[in-house]
């Protein structure tokens, strides 16, 4: 089970294609109803009204499956945002602005849980999205084929794309983000949404191997540290330990050496009174 961010915006107050709105829109729905369909959490700000469609589809799509909205959609709003909609779980951000980088360098709640933040459309403000994706070490599936600032994203994203993306997608898979509709009918774009959510999960999946390759790494070379470390401490307590025996055998040696010492001068001592007896019967 992925949990997945999706971000962005259905259309622009001037934009003039209409058909790339409704587009966007039918694509949203489906992103949506397709996360949840096949097992995953949609998670959102509740601040646009993409993020109203996307939550509103998948709505739908829990309830046809006998599912708990709450467990499946969740979203987060800041103190000055009015909720886009009254789906799921809404939660309120501990952030005051997700606009700026507070103090400590916390995340959005969104961006935080999310396992891959997928954009879609957007203007400004979906650019804050993805840098604080990019700040969280997060996969962005930035979706070019309907413009706007997503396309921004995806050709930023292209441009780092062997360091961000090298290990775990080729060139041909991330390209798919920009594919050309030949027509925006819901046949067409229910399949490409498909297509997004499968390179979702897959980019999904590999951040979530490598993330349980390094904890991996981190434990074994812990336990590593934490043996060594106990083979140290059983070393100085050995040590600690055969100190008494080191000072008897010390002790036991200084008392012998004087003891030696002790016999020697006497044996001097008699050797030179012998002499000396000696000497004086001679003389007799």
């Amino acid at each position: 089970m992925a949990r997945i961010l999706v971000a962005g915006g259905l259309m622009q107050q001037d934009e003039e294609n209409s058909d790339a709105s409704a587009a966007r829109r039918l694509f949203a729905a489906e992103i949506g109803r397709q996360i949840v369909a096949r097992g995953h959490v949609v998670l959102g700000g509740c601040r646009t009204s993409l993020d109203a469609e996307v939550a509103m589809a998948a709505e739908k799509e829990a309830i046809s499956m006998k599912k708990t909205t709450k467990q499946v959609v969740r979203s987060w709003v800041t103190k000055s945002t009015t909720p886009s909609h009254s789906v799921g779980e809404i939660i309120r951000s501990k952030m005051v602005d997700w606009g700026r980088v507070p103090r400590g360098l916390a995340f959005p709640e969104p961006v935080q849980e999310a396992d891959v933040v997928i954009i879609i459309g957007g203007w400004d403000g979906t650019h804050y999205a993805a840098s604080w994706a990019r700040l969280a070490n997060k996969p962005l599936v930035p979706v070019a084929a309907f413009g706007l600032a997503a396309a921004e994203i995806y050709e930023d994203e292209m441009r780092s794309f062997e360091r961000r993306y090298g290990a775990r997608l080729s060139v041909d898979d991330f390209e798919t983000l920009n594919r050309l509709l030949q027509n925006y009918d819901e046949t067409s774009v229910r399949e490409f949404a498909k297509d997004v959510i499968s390179l979702a999960e897959r980019t999904s999946a590999l951040r979530e191997t490598m993330a349980l390759l390094a904890t991996e790494i981190r434990e074994g070379v812990g336990a590593a540290l934490g043996e060594a470390h106990g083979t140290a401490d059983r070393l100085a307590e050995a040590t600690a330990s055969a100190k008494p025996d080191v000072g008897w055998l010390r002790d036991a040696a200084t008392e012998a050496n004087d003891k030696l010492a002790a016999t020697t001068a006497a044996i001097a001592s008699s050797s030179s009174a012998a002499r000396t007896s000696f000497a004086v019967i001679s003389r007799a």
